[in-house]
């Protein structure tokens, strides 16, 4: 939606093509009537006041994104306090409250980390697709279940991922 003066017609464009045209009734409003694919959109307008149309606006930019990002998968959680430093095994038994969780998933969205189902932190996917979490309070003794779900810019969360159990003994 814009301005533009009454009676003129609006042009909207889509990636340089045109996609539809609306008359000013001084403000305008236009919609796609199809819908719009997944991928970056690069609207421009111009306005035709009676066979002459002005050159395009200054590019207005959209991304849609519609598709939920794949789960985030915890490819180690590693103890690092002594005695038993080293990977922990899914089920298996750790002295520390406060290991490094770490993954994979897709750049740039964000992991939210679940113990037993309640949310423990958040963190960022890096460019290369890892990401790494250590709890801010220790994990108390016995047994955790940790789960992560991935949100993307555009809000489209994914499925949890599968259970890691942990077992904390202190």
């Amino acid at each position: 939606n814009g301005n533009a003066p009454a009676g003129t017609t609006v042009i909207i464009y889509d990636n340089g093509v045109k996609v539809g045209e609306v008359i000013s009734g001084g403000a305008w409003t236009w919609s796609s009537s199809t819908g719009l694919s997944d991928s970056s959109h690069s609207f421009t307008f111009a306005v035709d006041n009676g066979g002459t149309v002005s050159a395009p606006s200054a590019p207005f930019v959209v991304t849609v994104d519609t598709q939920a990002p794949d789960p985030a998968k915890i490819l180690a959680v590693v103890d690092d306090s002594n005695p038993g430093i080293g990977q922990i095994a899914n089920g298996g038994f750790t002295n520390d409250g406060t290991p490094i969780i770490s993954g994979t998933a897709e750049p740039g969205t964000t992991v939210s980390i679940f113990d037993n189902g309640l949310i423990i932190g958040q963190v960022t996917v890096g460019a290369d697709g890892h990401w790494g979490f250590i709890p801010g309070a220790p994990l108390l003794e016995g047994p955790h279940q940790i789960t992560t779900l991935v949100t993307d810019a555009a809000g489209n969360t994914s499925a949890l991922s599968p259970i890691f159990t942990l077992n904390v003994d202190t």
